[in-house]
């Protein structure tokens, strides 16, 4: 797969959504013993963030909070371009519809977060491949959170 498109096909927003949904119901059984915070990273869907959202109706401790980062909000799938395996990173970049819900969530107070999500990658573990299926996933960005945020 070398299309970007292609590849965030591979793992389809509601796989987010059903980890976060999974999640959610774990954290509940767990705060029923103790009380427990509970924090979500890396959200890069509007369906992650909508469970969210829903959960926190129940919450009323305000013990779960969730974060993302930089490249869900700059970025969108449809402007990456084929063959570029710099961008790939799991969660995956999401399409422009998901990136717009998500800095309105963070506009609104939803994301508590915005972390680097910061996995070291090595150029040359991805300079030379094409096929986004094969190459490593990481953003290699760290030195530019800041300042994209900024």
């Amino acid at each position: 797969i070398n299309s970007y498109i292609n590849y965030i096909e591979k793992i389809p927003d509601r796989s987010e959504a059903a980890g976060i949904r999974e999640f959610i119901q774990e954290m509940k059984a767990l705060q029923e013993k103790e009380r427990s915070q509970c924090h979500i990273m890396d959200i890069s869907t509007s369906e992650g963030i909508k469970e969210i959202i829903e959960a926190r109706k129940d919450d009323k401790r305000g013990l779960l909070s969730c974060s993302t980062a930089p490249h869900y909000l700059l970025n969108s799938a449809e402007t990456i371009a084929d063959n570029d395996s710099s961008f790939k990173c799991i969660p995956p970049i999401r399409e422009e519809k998901n990136r717009t819900f998500l800095v309105q969530a963070l506009i609104k107070g939803f994301i508590n977060i915005i972390s680097s999500s910061h996995f070291p990658v090595a150029a040359y573990l991805k300079d030379k491949i094409q096929n986004l299926l094969r190459a490593f996933p990481g953003a290699i960005s760290l030195g530019f959170t800041l300042q994209a945020m900024w």
